[in-house]
């Protein structure tokens, strides 16, 4: 199995990316709107690519133990409370093989999160897409 990281672009939906989420008490984010041909490769890997039929499309569930830092180059470090659902990133992925209490699976693994575009996290739920390209 190929445990090289494979860089998929996508869409971020509920990042937890500075914070635990309650339920899971991980950081985590789910990486959505995969192509076919990104849920093929992944699927290869041995993720589980799911589809709820909502606007996540095609996506898998990325956790951490650690707080997850996204960049916008390889030097940039960003904010990340004010990364929102819609954001629009790249994501290297790739599969974490685990063993516990007798089970045994294949989960997504974040590399890297590399952010395209910004939609700002609004308690509202309403994100604004900022292009980082028309700084001033």
């Amino acid at each position: 199995m190929n445990d090289k990281p494979v860089v998929v672009s996508c869409e971020l939906h509920w990042p937890f990316l500075n914070k635990p989420n309650d339920m899971s008490g991980k950081y985590q984010v789910d990486v959505s709107k995969l192509s076919s041909k990104a849920v093929e490769v992944l699927s290869s890997m041995g993720i589980a690519v799911r589809n709820k039929g909502d606007d996540r499309g095609n996506y898998v569930t990325v956790k951490s133990n650690n707080p997850i830092k996204p960049v916008f180059s390889a030097t940039d470090e960003v904010d990340s409370s004010l990364i929102g659902n819609g954001s629009k990133a790249n994501a290297a992925i790739k599969p974490y093989h685990w063993d516990f209490k007798g089970k045994q699976g294949t989960s997504a693994s974040l590399s890297k999160l590399l952010i395209t575009e910004v939609a700002v996290y609004d308690k509202g739920g309403d994100g604004v897409a900022i292009d980082m390209d028309d700084v001033i």
